[in-house]
């Protein structure tokens, strides 16, 4: 798995993938509801039992920047995406590591 051309490490679980439907409701002047669908994306979870600064910052970059990075999953399909969520525990067992991390990447 690669995330903006740097290898980035397994995760402790499957990356779970999920469908987002991006859409607007609204009413014509019959009274009928009407969708429309705008987008769909996928959002991509991984989760780490713990990350290296170094591993970290390859994350917290494109996150603090909101910039769009290519991802390359472990099925070899390439992205581009926004890294929306980057969460960790506070509370650290280890001080080399960033713990419990949460990574959410969305499709652009």
């Amino acid at each position: 798995m690669k995330l903006n051309g740097y290898d980035i490490p397994s995760p402790i679980t499957p990356v779970d993938k999920k469908t987002i439907v991006l859409e607007v409701r609204d009413r014509v002047s019959s009274g009928k509801a009407v969708t429309d669908i705008k987008a769909v994306k996928i959002q991509h979870t991984i989760k780490y039992q713990g990350l290296t600064a170094a591993s970290f910052t390859i994350f917290n970059t494109p996150y603090q920047s909101r910039a769009e990075v290519a991802y390359v999953d472990d099925e070899g399909d390439t992205y581009t995406v926004q890294v929306v969520s980057l969460s960790y525990s506070t509370h650290r067992l280890n001080t080399a590591l960033k713990q419990n991390v949460t990574v959410v990447l969305e499709e652009v």
